[in-house]
Protein backbone atom coordinates (compact mmCIF):
# COMPACT_ATOMS: atom_id res chain seq x y z
CA UNK A 1 0.00 0.00 0.00
CA UNK A 2 1.22 3.74 -1.21
CA UNK A 3 1.89 5.28 1.93
CA UNK A 4 1.01 8.94 -0.13
CA UNK A 5 -2.54 8.19 -0.66
CA UNK A 6 -3.38 8.57 3.20
CA UNK A 7 -1.46 11.71 3.27
CA UNK A 8 -3.00 13.07 0.08
CA UNK A 9 -6.44 12.27 1.41
CA UNK A 10 -5.27 14.13 4.65
CA UNK A 11 -4.37 17.47 2.35
CA UNK A 12 -7.83 17.48 0.48
CA UNK A 13 -9.85 17.37 3.80
CA UNK A 14 -7.67 20.19 5.18
CA UNK A 15 -8.47 22.33 2.07
CA UNK A 16 -11.69 21.15 2.02
CA UNK A 17 -12.11 22.37 5.83
CA UNK A 18 -10.37 25.52 5.48
CA UNK A 19 -12.37 26.29 2.57
CA UNK A 20 -15.72 25.52 4.35
CA UNK A 21 -14.38 27.17 7.50
CA UNK A 22 -13.65 31.00 5.20
CA UNK A 23 -16.89 30.30 3.97
CA UNK A 24 -19.26 30.10 6.60
CA UNK A 25 -17.11 32.95 8.19
CA UNK A 26 -17.73 34.85 5.29
CA UNK A 27 -21.17 34.53 4.90
CA UNK A 28 -21.58 35.29 9.07
CA UNK A 29 -20.24 38.43 8.51
CA UNK A 30 -22.36 39.25 5.38
CA UNK A 31 -25.43 38.71 7.02
CA UNK A 32 -24.04 40.34 10.63
CA UNK A 33 -24.60 37.55 12.31
CA UNK A 34 -21.25 37.09 13.26
CA UNK A 35 -20.95 40.88 14.31
CA UNK A 36 -23.74 40.77 16.39
CA UNK A 37 -22.56 37.85 18.47
CA UNK A 38 -19.53 39.30 18.66
CA UNK A 39 -21.03 42.65 19.78
CA UNK A 40 -21.28 43.75 23.85
CA UNK A 41 -25.36 43.96 24.35
CA UNK A 42 -27.26 45.25 27.44
CA UNK A 43 -30.17 43.58 28.13
CA UNK A 44 -33.74 45.11 29.12
CA UNK A 45 -37.33 43.42 29.42
CA UNK A 46 -41.12 45.01 28.53
CA UNK A 47 -44.43 43.48 28.33
CA UNK A 48 -47.27 43.81 26.01
CA UNK A 49 -50.54 42.80 25.41
CA UNK A 50 -50.54 42.20 22.08
CA UNK A 51 -47.12 41.47 20.10
CA UNK A 52 -48.63 41.31 16.90
CA UNK A 53 -46.26 38.58 15.63
CA UNK A 54 -43.11 40.06 17.10
CA UNK A 55 -40.52 37.28 16.97
CA UNK A 56 -37.12 36.66 18.11
CA UNK A 57 -34.29 38.66 16.07
CA UNK A 58 -36.75 41.23 14.85
CA UNK A 59 -35.15 44.88 14.98
CA UNK A 60 -35.35 47.62 17.77
CA UNK A 61 -35.53 51.11 16.83
CA UNK A 62 -34.72 54.39 18.35
CA UNK A 63 -35.55 57.63 16.66
CA UNK A 64 -36.08 55.40 13.58
CA UNK A 65 -32.08 54.08 13.91
CA UNK A 66 -31.62 50.39 14.28
CA UNK A 67 -30.63 49.61 18.13
CA UNK A 68 -30.74 46.25 18.60
CA UNK A 69 -32.98 42.96 18.49
CA UNK A 70 -35.59 40.80 20.49
CA UNK A 71 -33.99 38.38 22.07
CA UNK A 72 -37.02 36.21 23.91
CA UNK A 73 -40.70 36.55 23.29
CA UNK A 74 -42.72 34.39 25.59
CA UNK A 75 -45.81 34.54 27.51
CA UNK A 76 -45.60 36.40 31.18
CA UNK A 77 -48.28 36.66 34.06
CA UNK A 78 -49.19 39.88 32.59
CA UNK A 79 -49.33 39.67 29.02
CA UNK A 80 -46.30 39.21 26.66
CA UNK A 81 -43.16 39.86 28.20
CA UNK A 82 -39.94 40.34 25.33
CA UNK A 83 -36.55 40.68 26.62
CA UNK A 84 -34.62 43.59 23.94
CA UNK A 85 -30.60 43.21 23.27
CA UNK A 86 -29.24 46.99 23.06
CA UNK A 87 -25.86 47.73 21.82
CA UNK A 88 -23.84 48.71 24.71
CA UNK A 89 -22.22 51.22 22.30
CA UNK A 90 -25.47 52.90 21.39
CA UNK A 91 -27.61 52.52 24.94
CA UNK A 92 -25.88 54.79 26.67
CA UNK A 93 -27.71 57.66 24.24
CA UNK A 94 -31.07 56.17 25.30
CA UNK A 95 -32.78 57.74 27.92
CA UNK A 96 -34.51 55.83 31.01
CA UNK A 97 -37.29 57.28 30.43
CA UNK A 98 -38.42 55.50 26.91
CA UNK A 99 -41.99 53.74 26.30
CA UNK A 100 -41.78 50.46 24.27
CA UNK A 101 -44.42 49.58 21.69
CA UNK A 102 -44.62 47.34 18.39
CA UNK A 103 -44.74 49.04 15.17
CA UNK A 104 -43.68 47.67 11.46
CA UNK A 105 -40.60 49.11 9.57
CA UNK A 106 -42.84 49.81 6.44
CA UNK A 107 -47.28 49.84 5.51
CA UNK A 108 -47.10 45.79 5.18
CA UNK A 109 -43.36 44.94 6.77
CA UNK A 110 -42.16 42.94 9.76
CA UNK A 111 -42.96 43.94 12.79
CA UNK A 112 -40.20 45.53 15.03
CA UNK A 113 -40.14 47.32 18.79
CA UNK A 114 -40.18 50.89 18.76
CA UNK A 115 -38.20 53.02 21.55
CA UNK A 116 -39.74 56.26 21.88
CA UNK A 117 -39.79 59.42 24.46
CA UNK A 118 -42.15 58.29 27.85
CA UNK A 119 -43.90 61.21 29.71
CA UNK A 120 -41.56 59.52 33.07
CA UNK A 121 -38.86 61.42 34.74
CA UNK A 122 -36.39 59.24 35.03
CA UNK A 123 -32.21 60.95 35.05
CA UNK A 124 -29.91 58.73 33.14
CA UNK A 125 -29.52 56.02 30.11
CA UNK A 126 -31.01 52.91 29.96
CA UNK A 127 -28.83 50.41 32.37
CA UNK A 128 -28.83 46.46 32.36
CA UNK A 129 -32.07 44.64 33.96
CA UNK A 130 -34.35 47.84 33.28
CA UNK A 131 -37.95 47.47 32.83
CA UNK A 132 -39.19 49.60 30.02
CA UNK A 133 -43.10 50.61 30.14
CA UNK A 134 -44.95 49.79 26.83
CA UNK A 135 -47.91 51.40 24.86
CA UNK A 136 -50.29 50.04 22.67
CA UNK A 137 -49.47 50.33 19.23
CA UNK A 138 -51.20 50.15 16.44
CA UNK A 139 -52.41 46.75 14.87
CA UNK A 140 -52.88 45.85 11.40
CA UNK A 141 -56.13 44.82 11.92
CA UNK A 142 -56.76 48.38 13.22
CA UNK A 143 -55.20 49.76 10.14
CA UNK A 144 -57.04 47.43 7.89
CA UNK A 145 -60.41 48.54 9.45
CA UNK A 146 -59.18 52.40 8.90
CA UNK A 147 -58.50 51.71 4.91
CA UNK A 148 -62.12 49.97 4.93
CA UNK A 149 -64.01 52.80 6.33
CA UNK A 150 -61.87 55.20 4.35
CA UNK A 151 -62.60 52.94 1.25
CA UNK A 152 -66.31 53.64 2.16
CA UNK A 153 -66.01 57.09 2.20
CA UNK A 154 -64.26 57.24 -0.99
CA UNK A 155 -67.26 55.55 -2.84
CA UNK A 156 -69.83 57.70 -1.41
CA UNK A 157 -68.21 60.41 -2.28
CA UNK A 158 -67.58 59.10 -6.05
CA UNK A 159 -71.53 58.24 -5.87
CA UNK A 160 -72.15 61.92 -4.95
CA UNK A 161 -70.09 63.16 -7.44
CA UNK A 162 -71.27 61.05 -10.10
CA UNK A 163 -74.80 61.88 -9.28
CA UNK A 164 -74.23 65.27 -9.68
CA UNK A 165 -72.47 64.99 -12.74
CA UNK A 166 -75.46 63.35 -14.58
CA UNK A 167 -77.60 65.96 -13.19
CA UNK A 168 -75.77 68.84 -15.10
CA UNK A 169 -75.48 66.06 -18.15
CA UNK A 170 -79.28 66.30 -18.19
CA UNK A 171 -79.69 70.03 -17.51
CA UNK A 172 -81.37 69.86 -14.24
CA UNK A 173 -80.03 72.34 -11.65
CA UNK A 174 -78.10 75.70 -11.92
CA UNK A 175 -74.69 74.88 -13.34
CA UNK A 176 -76.88 72.47 -15.65
CA UNK A 177 -79.21 75.21 -17.03
CA UNK A 178 -75.87 77.29 -17.37
CA UNK A 179 -74.19 74.68 -19.49
CA UNK A 180 -77.31 74.46 -22.03
CA UNK A 181 -78.84 77.63 -22.03
CA UNK A 182 -76.73 79.86 -24.30
CA UNK A 183 -79.06 82.77 -23.20
CA UNK A 184 -78.53 82.36 -19.61
CA UNK A 185 -74.57 81.66 -20.26
CA UNK A 186 -74.91 85.50 -21.74
CA UNK A 187 -76.24 86.84 -18.95
CA UNK A 188 -74.35 85.72 -16.57
CA UNK A 189 -71.14 86.76 -18.44
CA UNK A 190 -72.63 90.01 -18.69
CA UNK A 191 -73.46 90.31 -15.23
CA UNK A 192 -69.22 89.29 -14.79
CA UNK A 193 -68.56 92.03 -16.75
CA UNK A 194 -70.49 94.54 -14.50
CA UNK A 195 -69.29 92.83 -11.62
CA UNK A 196 -65.36 93.52 -13.18
CA UNK A 197 -66.47 97.20 -14.16
CA UNK A 198 -67.39 98.27 -10.53
CA UNK A 199 -64.74 96.03 -9.12
CA UNK A 200 -62.46 98.49 -10.59
CA UNK A 201 -64.22 101.38 -10.01
CA UNK A 202 -64.16 101.16 -6.50
CA UNK A 203 -60.52 100.32 -6.95
CA UNK A 204 -59.99 103.51 -8.16
CA UNK A 205 -62.12 105.07 -5.33
CA UNK A 206 -60.22 103.29 -2.97
CA UNK A 207 -57.10 104.19 -4.48
CA UNK A 208 -58.14 108.25 -4.32
CA UNK A 209 -59.49 107.38 -0.50
CA UNK A 210 -55.92 106.82 0.20
CA UNK A 211 -54.33 109.63 -1.68
CA UNK A 212 -57.07 111.83 0.05
CA UNK A 213 -55.98 110.38 3.42
CA UNK A 214 -52.84 111.08 2.71
CA UNK A 215 -53.29 114.67 1.85
CA UNK A 216 -55.25 115.08 5.06
CA UNK A 217 -52.44 113.48 7.06
CA UNK A 218 -50.11 115.93 5.35
CA UNK A 219 -52.46 118.88 6.12
CA UNK A 220 -52.70 117.64 9.92
CA UNK A 221 -49.01 116.67 10.08
CA UNK A 222 -48.48 120.69 8.85
CA UNK A 223 -50.82 122.14 10.74
CA UNK A 224 -49.20 120.31 13.95
CA UNK A 225 -46.32 121.90 13.04
CA UNK A 226 -47.31 125.16 13.12
CA UNK A 227 -48.92 124.68 15.88
CA UNK A 228 -46.06 124.12 17.86
CA UNK A 229 -44.23 126.68 16.57
CA UNK A 230 -42.51 125.05 14.10
CA UNK A 231 -42.69 126.74 10.91
CA UNK A 232 -42.74 130.80 10.36
CA UNK A 233 -46.59 130.90 10.30
CA UNK A 234 -46.12 128.90 13.81
CA UNK A 235 -43.94 131.43 15.26
CA UNK A 236 -45.76 134.15 14.26
CA UNK A 237 -48.94 132.43 15.38
CA UNK A 238 -47.22 130.95 18.38
CA UNK A 239 -44.49 133.25 20.01
CA UNK A 240 -45.54 136.11 21.67
CA UNK A 241 -42.51 137.80 21.16
CA UNK A 242 -42.23 137.29 17.51
CA UNK A 243 -45.56 138.70 17.38
CA UNK A 244 -44.41 141.54 19.51
CA UNK A 245 -41.29 141.76 17.18
CA UNK A 246 -43.04 141.90 14.08
CA UNK A 247 -45.65 144.64 15.39
CA UNK A 248 -42.66 146.90 16.03
CA UNK A 249 -41.06 146.72 12.49
CA UNK A 250 -44.82 147.24 10.70
CA UNK A 251 -44.62 150.42 13.01
CA UNK A 252 -40.90 151.34 12.04
CA UNK A 253 -42.13 150.91 8.42
CA UNK A 254 -44.81 153.59 8.91
CA UNK A 255 -42.56 155.92 10.12
CA UNK A 256 -39.76 155.84 7.79
CA UNK A 257 -42.55 156.36 5.19
CA UNK A 258 -43.75 159.14 6.97
CA UNK A 259 -40.48 160.96 7.37
CA UNK A 260 -39.89 159.87 3.14
CA UNK A 261 -42.80 161.14 2.22
CA UNK A 262 -41.85 164.41 4.05
CA UNK A 263 -38.42 164.85 2.54
CA UNK A 264 -40.13 164.09 -0.71
CA UNK A 265 -42.17 167.03 -0.39
CA UNK A 266 -39.25 169.29 0.79
CA UNK A 267 -37.18 168.67 -2.16
CA UNK A 268 -39.90 169.35 -4.80
CA UNK A 269 -40.31 172.50 -3.19
CA UNK A 270 -36.96 173.15 -3.21
CA UNK A 271 -35.61 175.79 -6.30
CA UNK A 272 -32.96 173.70 -7.09
CA UNK A 273 -34.37 170.38 -6.99
CA UNK A 274 -38.03 170.99 -7.50
CA UNK A 275 -37.56 170.31 -11.24
CA UNK A 276 -36.71 166.67 -10.52
CA UNK A 277 -39.95 166.07 -9.00
CA UNK A 278 -42.03 168.22 -11.41
CA UNK A 279 -45.10 165.67 -13.09
CA UNK A 280 -43.93 164.82 -16.54
CA UNK A 281 -47.47 165.75 -17.68
CA UNK A 282 -47.40 168.68 -15.93
CA UNK A 283 -44.22 169.40 -18.02
CA UNK A 284 -45.97 168.91 -21.25
CA UNK A 285 -48.75 171.40 -20.46
CA UNK A 286 -46.35 173.96 -19.81
CA UNK A 287 -44.79 173.50 -23.05
CA UNK A 288 -47.71 173.51 -25.10
CA UNK A 289 -48.75 176.62 -23.18
CA UNK A 290 -46.10 178.46 -24.50
CA UNK A 291 -46.20 177.00 -27.84
CA UNK A 292 -49.93 178.42 -28.27
CA UNK A 293 -48.16 181.88 -26.39
CA UNK A 294 -45.90 182.56 -29.49
CA UNK A 295 -47.94 181.65 -32.17
CA UNK A 296 -51.36 183.87 -30.33
CA UNK A 297 -48.24 186.76 -30.50
CA UNK A 298 -49.23 189.25 -33.34
CA UNK A 299 -46.92 191.76 -34.94
CA UNK A 300 -48.53 195.22 -35.19
CA UNK A 301 -47.60 195.67 -38.18
CA UNK A 302 -49.65 192.99 -39.62
CA UNK A 303 -52.17 193.35 -37.47
CA UNK A 304 -52.93 197.07 -38.77
CA UNK A 305 -52.87 195.76 -42.49
CA UNK A 306 -55.47 193.37 -41.45
CA UNK A 307 -57.80 195.69 -40.29
CA UNK A 308 -57.25 197.90 -43.85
Amino acid sequence: MNPQIPRRKAVWLGLFVLVATCITVGGLMATGTLAQALTPRTRVTTTFHDVGGLSKGDAVWYARVPVGRVERVGLGRDGVDVRLALDSGTVARIPGSVEARVGSDGLIGNPIVVLEPGEAHVHGPLVEGDTVPSRPGTSMDELMEELRATNANVLAITGSVRTVTDRMDAGEGTLGRLAHDDVLYEEVRSTLGSLKVASDEASAMARDGRELARDARDVVATVDAATQGETPLGVLVGDRDAGQDLDATIENLEASSETLSENLAAMRDHWLLGGLFTPKAQKREERQARRAARRDAVDPDDAVAGAE
